[in-house]
C-alpha cells in the first residue's frame, strides 16, 4: 500500500456490481472479471492486502471505467482467497471509507488514487437520541424483517457505538443499493443514523 501522505493511498481497485462495504463489516465476494481478479492479486502481493472496493453504477456494464463507478468505496484488508473454477471466492474486511481522486486504467488491472475519509461526530444530544429511536426501530425488527438474525438485532440495540450501528445497519438491512451508497458517503454519523431511521419508518409504513 502507497501511502502518499497522511490521509492519500494508492491501491488496487476491485469493481462490484452492487455491493456496498462498510467499515467493520465482512463480505465475501465473488471475484470473476480479470481486473479484478488481479487487483486482488496485486493487493495480497505487493499491497499488504489491501485493496478498494467500490461499486458501479450499471450492473450490467462489464468493463466499467471510472466514468462508470461511484466516488465513495470502501478500503478493505482481503482475510482469505479460495481460488474456485475460473474465479476467486474473496472475503473482504471493510477498514475505511474512502473516496476516489484519480484511477490509472492499466492493462492487467485498475489502480485508484483515494482519500481516507473520517467519520465526523455531530451534537452528542442529539446522538444519544436517535440511537435510542433506532434502538427502539430495532425491537421491532422481527416483525419487519425475518432475513434479520435475531441475536444481531439485540446486539445492536443494547449499548453498541453509534459509528458501529450505523454501518452494521447499513450493511445488513435491505436497502436499495442507491440509498446504501448514500450511507457510504454520509460521514456525519448523526446524519447516517438519521438517514437510516427514514429508510426504516418508510419500510414500516409499507409494510403495514
Amino acid at each position: 500500500m502507497e501511502d502518499n501522505n497522511n490521509n492519500q493511498i494508492r491501491v488496487p481497485l476491485v469493481c462490484t456490481r452492487g455491493v456496498i462495504v462498510f467499515p467493520q463489516q465482512e463480505v465475501i465476494i465473488d471475484v470473476g472479471r480479470s481486473k479484478s481478479v488481479h487487483a486482488v492479486e496485486d493487493a495480497q502481493s505487493e499491497f499488504d492486502s489491501h485493496v478498494l472496493l467500490v461499486s458501479q453504477r450499471d450492473m450490467g456494464t462489464e468493463n466499467p471505467g471510472i466514468e462508470d463507478l461511484y466516488e465513495v468505496g470502501a478500503l478493505c484488508m482481503i482475510k482469505h482467497i479460495r481460488r474456485m473454477d475460473g474465479y476467486l471466492r474473496v472475503k473482504f474486511s471493510g477498514l475505511q471509507r474512502a473516496r476516489i481522486l484519480s484511477v490509472t486504467d492499466e492493462e492487467h488491472c485498475m489502480c485508484a488514487d483515494v482519500e481516507l475519509l473520517e467519520d465526523e461526530s455531530g451534537d452528542t444530544l442529539e446522538e444519544m437520541a436517535l440511537v435510542r429511536r433506532l434502538a427502539k426501530q430495532l425491537e421491532n425488527m422481527d416483525v419487519l424483517n425475518q432475513s434479520i438474525p435475531k441475536e444481531m438485532i439485540h446486539e445492536l440495540s443494547k449499548g453498541v457505538s453509534a459509528q458501529y450501528m450505523s454501518d452494521q445497519i447499513s450493511q445488513i438491512f435491505p436497502f436499495s443499493v442507491e440509498r446504501r451508497q448514500k450511507l457510504l458517503e454520509t460521514t456525519n454519523i448523526n446524519e447516517r443514523l438519521l438517514l437510516i431511521l427514514q429508510e426504516m419508518e418508510s419500510e414500516k409504513e409499507l409494510s403495514m
